[in-house]
């Protein structure tokens, strides 16, 4: 069993071809992009400092979005009635590495 395996550990999704519906819910970059489309009337309700940044907020349906303005449009927050999103650190460098071999399940 899987849960008994994977505590603590990394979870490689191609190794469990069950996984792969929670790894595609997985990229951040698609879901982002998603929420970040309307596919509705996108409506301007103010303006709004948000995490220190000065912001848009736009509503669609029942998800406001804040993005920053003056500058480059970055979003800085996404809120619908399932979650509430904050960005930040644009642009920042990311430090990772790869799990080590006991580090994977």
């Amino acid at each position: 069993m899987l849960a008994g395996v994977a505590v603590g550990k990394y979870v490689p999704t191609d190794r469990y071809s069950h996984l792969a519906t929670l790894a595609g819910v997985c990229d951040f970059k698609s879901e982002v992009a998603q929420a970040a489309r309307p596919d509705g009337v996108v409506t301007k309700v103010g303006v709004a400092t948000v995490d220190g940044v000065q912001t848009t907020e736009l509503k669609e349906g029942d998800t406001l979005t804040w993005v920053a303005a003056p500058g480059e449009p970055r979003i800085v927050k996404i809120q619908n009635p399932q979650v509430t999103a904050h960005f930040s650190d644009y642009a920042k460098p990311v430090s990772f590495r790869a799990p080590a071999p006991e580090e994977i399940a």
